[in-house]
């Protein structure tokens, strides 16, 4: 028979156990209510829609649209070197129409320092021709010249410009493209991988809208007269200069 000390242990655990239940209860009863605001609150804030913004290319009006002004505008001087990068009588450059593009002995006999020299002077030339076009005197200047360098050196070895190495214009080549950040000679490997290039570097320029000029100095033969018709044909690529090669 159990005695008075364990009955009253036991009623008294009793009665802790039911306060503590029923503060259970109580707590569930609780979390059970604000759990179901919580939901009525989600769905509300679901079927909320907030109004539709515009979008930012969107045209409010049948009017012209505005033309953004391209990012890093720059002008092309684009050289067939096989036609243009041979002997010229004038102290620097050959002028061939509003340009100068022809170097002359002194500055290929001089090697990596002659190429350096050109480079200079022919930026100096591009700038002063932007000077006197508006539309693109904030312009950079790019200069690509793709030649054949084997069969250029040949010839000009033939003049005792430079050395008979198979590729003894190249340190004049090197320095031009060490000179300034946006030119660059470059070999070709032959008469037809320089046209290709040419062709390709025109037809990108003509149809990107941050090119606004191209100095084309490819014309010592017919073989560029269908890219030129092309860039004619091109909405916004008639601003380009053909100079002679005479």
């Amino acid at each position: 028979m159990l005695g008075d000390a364990k009955l009253n242990s036991l009623d008294t655990r009793l009665e802790q156990f039911k306060l503590s239940n029923a503060n259970s209860q109580q707590e569930l009863q609780t979390l059970l209510k604000e759990y179901s605001q919580l939901l009525e609150d989600y769905k509300a804030l679901k079927s909320y829609k907030l109004p539709e913004q515009p979008k930012a290319n969107s045209v409010s009006s049948a009017s012209t649209p505005v033309i953004e002004k391209p990012r890093n505008p720059y002008v092309l001087v684009l050289v067939d070197g096989n036609g243009y990068v041979v002997s010229a009588p004038d102290p620097h450059f050959t002028s061939i129409g509003l340009i100068d593009l022809q170097f002359n002995d002194e500055l290929v006999k001089d090697k990596e320092e002659g190429g350096m020299r050109a480079a200079r002077m022919l930026n100096e030339v591009v700038e002063k021709f932007l000077r006197e076009h508006p539309q693109a005197k904030d312009s950079r200047v790019v200069v690509r010249i793709y030649a054949d360098v084997t069969n250029l050196s040949k010839q000009l070895a033939k003049t005792k410009l430079i050395g008979l190495e198979k590729r003894s214009i190249m340190p004049f080549a090197a320095g031009f493209t060490r000179a300034m950040g946006h030119f660059d000679f470059v070999d070709a490997l032959d008469e037809e991988g320089t046209r290709f290039k040419i062709r390709e570097t025109f037809k990108a320029a003509a149809e990107d809208t941050a090119c606004n000029h191209i100095l084309f100095a490819a014309c010592h033969g017919k073989s560029y007269l269908g890219d030129v018709s092309v860039c004619r044909s091109v909405p916004g690529t008639d601003s380009f200069v053909l100079p002679s090669h005479s």
